[in-house]
């Protein structure tokens, strides 16, 4: 492709455009399956070149086999016509006397201890090859076959040599067909940035909202801080936002999954919206994004350089990994590889300070210690942060400190706040102990938050899609034994989720 530019043009903006949207460069996977051993097996691009070098030597051993048998017979053929050069008077006279051609044959194998097929070549030499020059040749061509010969032997006796062989002629072949590289090759592909263009787009402060609905918005800080964001009765899930990032507009946005994806997505790619809007859905912005997958962390990409994240599951499996894993220019990565039966729950940015704080479906609680838990790449399946009875799973998993408070919500819409403090510190993989005692108060735990930053509202619907809500600031705080309190109106309300609502970072 040849792209001609005006004299004016601005070659490295129009360079980096090309770059970032269109194929001019692209990365892609190959699943390299070749014949290894026998049997079809996945290879890596070393495990290939090794297997390749190791089939060439094969072939060098082979042919030199073969280059060196037909060497010795032509050596054969040519020390038994310098044995009748010199003397062919005696030759001459034993095939004149010969009755027959097999009689001068035998005659001649007899006389100068000869094997069959130089005395065949004898009787087929022409009178021609008895001239000086002729023997000259003759001569000439035996010490150039001895010495290809004991090079030939050589090289079969040696690996080593073999190896030298397969080297010196794949650098012929570079030789012969060499041309400069016009493509560049880096180790890290993440050194090297496609600078944007500041004129045309200048940087602006930016909010980027996840809501219930899984939809992204674009809300520019001045339309946010203007925006009306309390929580009415006219309310829908286009309003319930699960996360909300203030980022710069030249930052890409990461996203979670519970299936274990990430997805990376520029803010240039979501549109601009108003805090009541429905937003651009997922599904327009992310390949492969399917229908069970739901976001469970979403961080502004600078945030998180030289920090580690930590990823929970619903069976209470724990994993700490630095975010160089993710680097990558892809938009699309499993970060995280979830068992049939589970489900990624959380993904937080690493604080040493911090405990993990669990609660189940049926109301266990576990501060666990997890300052024991290894640094592990994206390919490792974690350890066991609280160990779980039938039929339970974790409905919370934060990084908290003694001093937050969290709230929990029952399927009967009873609620409470407990503080961390009343759990204790614990080593991780224990069973925890009650958060909340259940029975006419709820048959399982809904939802569990910690509330220790800002108050926000919490945002139910019932079976019959009745809307309830209330603010954190509403609900008491009590002991582990306590109940907690409906705030569902009618007591005793069967709810079937519980949103937070969120109105700022």
């Amino acid at each position: 492709a040849v792209i001609c530019l005006k004299k004016d043009a601005e070659t490295e903006k129009i360079l980096n455009y090309l770059y970032k949207n269109t194929d001019l460069q692209v990365s892609f996977g190959i699943n390299m399956v070749a014949i290894a051993g026998g049997k079809p097996k996945q290879l890596s691009l070393k495990e290939i070149l090794s297997y390749y070098v190791v089939y060439q030597r094969e072939v060098v051993f082979k042919r030199t086999k073969y280059d060196c048998e037909q060497a010795e017979d032509r050596a054969e053929i040519l020390t038994g016509l310098l044995t009748a050069v010199q003397n062919i008077d005696e030759v001459v006279k034993i095939i004149k006397t010969s009755t027959s051609t097999a009689e001068a044959r035998q005659r001649l194998m007899k006389r100068f201890s000869l094997s069959e097929r130089q005395a065949q070549a004898i009787l087929d030499m022409r009178l021609a090859r008895l001239t000086s020059l002729e023997v000259n040749k003759i001569t000439d061509e035996l010490n150039e076959l001895n010495k290809k010969i004991a090079q030939y032997k050589k090289i079969l006796k040696s690996e080593s040599l073999q190896y030298q062989v397969v080297k010196d002629e794949l650098q012929s072949i570079k030789n012969a067909n060499h041309s400069k590289r016009k493509t560049s090759i880096i180790k890290d592909e993440t050194a090297f940035e496609i600078a944007e263009d500041e004129e045309l787009k200048p940087i602006k402060d930016v909010y980027v909202c996840y809501s219930e609905r899984n939809a992204l918005k674009k809300i520019y800080e001045k339309g946010f801080n203007i925006s009306s964001r309390s929580v009415a009765k006219t309310s829908t899930t286009n309003e319930v936002h699960k996360f909300i990032v203030k980022t710069k507009t030249n930052v890409n946005i990461v996203l979670f999954t519970n299936l274990g994806n990430m997805y990376k997505v520029a803010i240039d790619d979501i549109l601009e919206a108003r805090w009541k809007d429905r937003g651009t859905l997922r599904s327009d912005l992310f390949i492969g994004y399917q229908k069970a997958e739901k976001v469970v962390g979403m961080f502004a990409e600078d945030t998180l350089k030289k920090k580690e994240l930590l990823f929970v599951t619903e069976q209470g499996t724990v994993r700490k990994t630095p975010w160089i894993e993710f680097e990558t220019k892809k938009n699309t990565l499993l970060a995280y590889k979830v068992k049939e039966d589970d489900l990624l729950l959380n993904v937080e940015v690493f604080e040493p300070n911090k405990t993990l704080m669990f609660v189940t479906n049926l109301g266990i609680g576990l501060n666990a210690d997890i300052s024991d838990v290894p640094s592990q790449s994206k390919s490792s399946s974690g350890v066991k942060g609280i160990k779980l009875d039938d039929g339970a799973k974790v409905i919370m998993a934060q990084l908290a400190t003694e001093t937050d408070r969290f709230v929990c919500v029952t399927d009967h819409c009873f609620a409470k706040a407990v503080e961390v403090k009343e759990f204790g510190l614990l080593p991780r993989n224990r069973k925890g102990v009650k958060v909340l005692p259940l029975g006419d108060n709820g048959k399982k735990l809904l939802y569990a938050k910690l509330i220790s930053k800002d108050t926000f509202e919490l945002f139910a619907l019932d079976e019959k899609e009745k809307l309830y809500f209330t603010s954190t600031d509403d609900i008491s705080t009590e002991s582990r034994n306590s109940k907690g309190k409906s705030f569902a109106g009618k007591k005793g309300s069967k709810i079937k989720v519980v949103y937070t609502y969120l109105w700022k970072e």
